[in-house]
């Protein structure tokens, strides 16, 4: 392998969240999103994460989170420049704090 390729280097293209029941879709992928991280394993048929999200501009005001959401989520590699679409679920929505201005949440 070559110290260029960094399997594990990527970007958020785009990220949409839809609701539980379809109604609302909201972008975060622009500025929303402050980590991500993607977890694979041999021995598990899929793969898990976890994304925090900052919002200061109220995006997700009135938008109910429950943990069952739809996240379709466009990544772009920068090993081997590809792009690669996920279609993917929330399983759990936690650790919502106030930011300490109190003009958002993370």
């Amino acid at each position: 392998m070559s110290a260029e390729s960094n399997p594990s280097s990527c970007e958020i293209i785009e990220a949409k969240l839809t609701s539980f029941d379809g109604r609302t879709v909201r972008d975060i992928s622009s500025n929303f999103i402050t980590s991500f991280e993607l977890i694979q394993s041999m021995d598990k048929v899929s793969y898990s994460g976890v994304l925090a999200v900052l919002d200061t501009a109220g995006v997700l005001e009135g938008m109910p989170l429950r943990g069952e959401e739809k996240l379709d989520l466009t990544i772009k590699s920068f090993d081997l420049n590809t792009e690669v679409k996920i279609k993917a679920f929330v399983h759990k929505v936690s650790d919502i704090i106030p930011t300490q201005s109190s003009n958002g949440s993370i």
